[in-house]
């Protein structure tokens, strides 16, 4: 009998205190890095890394660092980095605020340019980055014999970004993960918690199979109350395997906050319920 155990789990850590900020790291080994060192307001980072390796039927988990760094004395609203799939409503003074989701397939094979911009006006720095080959918002596929593989054989997957508002910082792990006795009836299992001290609002643009949004309240979007835990389960009748999911977090005036991308297990075949790019949109 085999037996898959992969996991999902959204972790939110609220911070008051700038001295708690810290940036994400990469595991595995690191293929490409770019930066820019600016005087102000602003400094980025992009690092490509392996997690793990890619074998005859199973891509590698990549993992991609992205840090953008307020040196500034004052906060900096309006961050767009579309080429890096990052977007900020606002970055604290004197702060880093990084994001470091891992996805599965392969990155692209030489560096792309693109801006990233900041503020009411069209102020940017050019960057270079090496993303993910399938791009940052990703549509489901139809299963396929490999895709049986991937679900299989691939360890569970780690995504860590950081959000701020002006007067506060929440940091958000997601990990994801489901279990099987004969790969075709799958038991999802969800842990959403909060360990800060303000509400905060999240979607999560996972796509579902069958009744699973009748489980899943924060697939339409749902409120994380301070300082709680909540363990939500669901079904799936067909294969798994990693998919890219955009996550939304909106403040307690239902205004965007952030946009980010997570590597997440989900249905092969699964729909989701909105459009990543609406949801990357309602952040300016």
């Amino acid at each position: 009998m085999i037996r898959l155990s992969l996991s999902l789990c959204v972790l939110v850590i609220m911070s008051q205190s700038p001295a708690r900020a810290q940036e994400c790291d990469c595991p595995g080994t690191q293929i490409a890095r770019f930066k820019g060192d600016h005087d102000t307001p602003l400094s980025w980072v992009f690092i490509t890394s392996v997690v793990t390796e890619a074998r005859s039927d199973v891509p590698p988990l990549m993992c991609y660092s992205r840090t953008v760094h307020n040196t500034s004395t004052a906060p900096v609203f309006n961050v767009s980095w579309k080429i890096a799939g990052y977007e900020r409503r606002v970055i604290r003074e004197q702060r880093p605020n990084s994001s470091c989701p891992q996805l599965s397939g392969f990155a692209e094979s030489s560096p792309k340019s693109g801006p990233l911009y900041y503020g009411i006006s069209s102020e940017h720095y050019d960057t270079n980055v090496l993303p993910p080959r399938a791009g940052w918002m990703q549509q489901a596929a139809a299963p396929t014999s490999t895709d049986l593989a991937i679900s299989i054989d691939l360890h569970a997957v780690r995504s860590v970004f950081d959000v701020d508002t002006v007067d506060a910082s929440t940091q958000l792990v997601v990990y994801s993960s489901a279990s099987t006795d004969d790969r075709k009836f799958y038991q999802l299992k969800y842990e959403i918690e909060n360990r800060g001290n303000v509400p905060v609002f999240m979607i999560v643009n996972l796509p579902i199979a069958g009744s699973m949004d009748k489980d899943l309240p924060f697939v339409s979007g749902f409120w994380i109350q301070p300082e709680t835990r909540q363990t939500f389960y669901s079904k799936a009748s067909e294969p798994v395997d990693v998919q890219r999911a955009t996550v939304l977090v909106l403040d307690q005036n239902k205004k965007g906050l952030a946009a980010d991308v997570v590597g997440v297990y989900a249905p092969s075949n699964g729909k989701r319920f909105l459009s990543d790019e609406s949801l990357f949109n309602e952040v300016h």
